[in-house]
């Protein structure tokens, strides 16, 4: 369970490292393909096969997540900002291949146990990182955004690692596109952000791609 939660933390440790050297919105679109490598490992490891309807919900969303984002891209191709990309490329090909891992286990071990020990892991990895890759900047009450940070990341892994007992974690792998609705609606009641038309039609893209997903499943059943 260790090393499959060890891919996990890796791939994390590997998305601030990029973040560090390029835009976040960049580096969500790549890490967006997550859900394609999640199909493609699903058939490889555990030999699900990958639907059309799926595989085709899967690009509306990512063409959604573009849209929403709406990366700057710089025109400098230094080897640092290739590094950079090609760190959160992989982070979205380990985790979803730790998350996949998890299914071979089996459905007899409780999501608390699973998310404890992928804690363990990020502590381990981030741990080094911290020690001898990056710098920790403190700021005012940083420890309340720590704790905060903490305690919402692990209730969304415990529904995450809950969901992946139920189902193949191919088809829940779309769900998480819907981070970019919520986010869209917490930047506009929080910071008064308003998204420009672009955004608006990026984001009908992923409630479209989502729901065309749930109509899907229902079908399945």
């Amino acid at each position: 369970m260790f090393y499959s939660q060890f891919f996990v933390a890796l791939g994390a440790s590997l998305l601030f490292y990029g973040i560090y050297f390029i835009t976040t919105s960049e580096a969500a679109v790549i890490n967006s393909t997550n859900a394609i490598w999640s199909q493609i490992i699903s058939l490889i490891v555990n030999k699900e096969p990958i639907t059309k309807s799926r595989m085709i919900n899967t690009f509306i969303c990512i063409i959604g997540i573009v849209l929403i984002m709406n990366p700057k891209l710089s025109q400098k191709n230094d080897m640092q900002r290739i590094i950079a990309c090609l760190s959160v490329l992989l982070c979205s090909v380990l985790q979803a291949y730790g998350f996949i891992k998890l299914k071979q286990i089996g459905k007899e071990i409780r999501p608390t146990i699973i998310t404890s020990y992928f804690h363990l892991a990020v502590i381990l990895v981030m741990g080094v990182q911290h020690q001898y890759v990056t710098t920790f900047e403190y700021f005012d009450n940083y420890f309340l955004y720590i704790l905060a940070y903490a305690l919402f990341s692990l209730s969304g892994h415990l529904l995450q690692f809950r969901a992946q007992a139920l189902v193949s974690f191919d088809k829940i792998c779309n769900y998480p596109f819907s981070l970019m609705i919520y986010q869209i609606f917490f930047d506009y009641f929080l910071f008064g952000k308003i998204l420009p038309i672009q955004g608006f039609l990026g984001g009908g893209l992923v409630v479209f791609g989502i729901f065309k997903q749930l109509q899907d499943d229902k079908k399945i059943r």
